[in-house]
């Protein structure tokens, strides 16, 4: 694990373990807005940003869990999740997110609730912010947990930017045998990812066939 992002991960996870409950702040007071002739262009450019602001929340809000998955894959604009037509290829998305056909059907129908292990999955290969990463956590009906050490650890490696999966994993993998003597310790949801998320036909092929021989 890089020396700055494990420093960065023990930041996080002390921050939140020395966070004690208080009350929640009221909403900052906003300024009225001033009609007439004071209420000059920008102020009137500013009502209507913030105007336009809302209705594209609103919209972002309405949006399945797949429409917002499929939107951040366009945004990705990786040509492996296309088809030569320019038609997106779910497939290619999945094998390289390393979601199941079955779970993929359920999203697209919204008919089951994902594991949160596939919603980590999900967050790492569209390479969410924190905000796109909540907002794709609560559609899939469930939330970070600030007392769950795998969420921390999550939360703190999209915050640092950390996508590659082998490191994410490798972070992962270093805390769970850390904590494997822990009262709950952590699961690896990212354990199977790594072990074909990066290989090629060649390399498929050549598995299969080593498989095949071990069967024998």
């Amino acid at each position: 694990m890089r020396k700055e992002l494990y420093i960065h991960i023990e930041n996080f996870l002390n921050k939140y373990e020395r966070k004690v409950k208080t009350e929640i702040l009221s909403p900052k007071f906003q300024k009225p807005v001033i009609m007439g002739a004071a209420f000059s262009f920008s102020d009137r450019l500013s009502e209507y940003k913030k105007a336009i602001e809302k209705k594209f929340e609103q919209a972002k809000q309405k949006k399945t869990l797949y429409e917002t998955i499929v939107d951040h894959i366009h945004k990705l604009n990786n040509p492996n999740f296309y088809f030569k037509s320019g038609k997106l290829n779910e497939s290619a998305f999945c094998e390289y997110a390393h979601i199941d056909k079955s779970t993929w059907s359920g999203i697209v129908h919204n008919s089951l609730t994902p594991k949160k292990k596939t919603l980590f999955k999900l967050i790492f290969a569209l390479k969410l912010n924190m905000e796109d990463a909540e907002d794709i956590i609560k559609k899939g009906r469930n939330r970070f947990d600030e007392t769950d050490r795998l969420d921390l650890i999550v939360m703190a490696l999209i915050e640092a930017e950390c996508y590659d999966i082998y490191e994410v994993y490798d972070v992962i993998e270093e805390y769970r045998i850390q904590d494997s003597q822990a009262k709950w310790p952590i699961d690896n949801p990212i354990k199977i990812v790594t072990e074909n998320i990066y290989d090629g036909p060649e390399e498929k092929k050549l598995k299969r066939e080593k498989e095949a021989k071990e069967n024998s």
